[in-house]
C-alpha cells in the first residue's frame, strides 16, 4: 500500500486502493463483497483476503503442505515459519494441527539427522563408553518382574540379516557370545549361538 496510507481519511484510502485495482477487481469490491459506502480500509481488505481464500481449494493448501520441503540453503527458522503459514489455510483440526506440523517438519528436513548429528550415529569402530556417572535402574515396591524365555522365531528369509546383526554387535563390543544348555535352541531358532549384554 501507499506510504502514509494510515494518515489519510477513510475515503481518500478507498480512493488510492482504487487505483490500484484493475477492472476485476473493480467489479469484485464494487458488487461481490457486500462493502458498504462506510467500511473502514481493514473491512475492506480483509472482504477481499475472504473472497481470495474461498477461491483457493483446501485441498491444494493440504498439497502444498504436504510437499513442502525444506530448501538446500533454508535455514530451519524459515523453514517452520514457511510451513506454520501454510498451514493456517489448510483447516486443520485444532487439535491434530500441532501433530500434523511436527510430522512435517520431521519428514521435510533436507538434512538427515545423520548429517546434523554424524558423531552419534558414527556406526564405525567400537561403542563409545558413556562419560558421567554410573547408571541407576530405581524399581517401585511393588514392581514385578517379568521375563520372555521362549524363543522368538526369525522367518527364514531374515535369517542371515540377523545372524549378520549379531556378528556385528559382537564385532562392537555391545553383546558377547555366551555358550548355555540352551545354545542348540538358540541356533537353530536364531542361526547363532546365544549373545547377551556384557557386564
Amino acid at each position: 500500500m501507499l506510504t502514509g496510507l494510515r494518515d489519510l481519511t477513510t475515503a481518500e484510502q478507498r480512493a488510492s486502493l482504487s487505483t490500484l485495482l484493475d477492472d476485476e477487481w473493480h467489479r469484485i469490491v464494487k458488487y461481490g463483497l457486500g462493502i458498504s459506502d462506510t467500511a473502514t480500509m481493514d473491512e475492506v481488505t480483509t472482504a477481499m483476503e475472504r473472497h481470495l481464500r474461498s477461491q483457493r481449494n483446501v485441498i491444494l493448501d493440504r498439497r502444498e503442505f504436504y510437499t513442502r520441503n525444506q530448501e538446500t540453503d533454508e535455514l530451519f527458522d524459515e523453514y517452520l515459519i514457511a510451513l506454520k503459514e501454510i498451514s493456517q489455510f489448510c483447516d486443520f483440526c485444532t487439535s491434530c494441527s500441532d501433530d500434523r506440523l511436527r510430522d512435517r517438519i520431521v519428514t521435510g528436513l533436507h538434512e538427515e539427522e545423520t548429517d546434523i548429528f554424524p558423531r552419534v550415529f558414527d556406526t564405525t569402530g567400537h561403542l563409545r563408553e558413556m562419560t558421567g556417572g554410573p547408571m541407576r535402574i530405581e524399581l517401585k515396591d511393588d514392581a514385578r518382574p517379568t521375563a520372555v524365555t521362549a524363543a522368538r522365531s526369525i522367518p527364514f528369509a531374515y535369517r542371515d540379516q540377523a545372524k549378520r546383526q549379531l556378528d556385528k554387535l559382537i564385532e562392537a563390543g555391545i553383546i558377547v557370545e555366551v555358550h548355555s544348555d540352551l545354545e542348540t535352541e538358540a541356533t537353530e531358532t536364531y542361526g547363532h549361538k546365544i549373545a547377551s549384554l556384557s557386564a
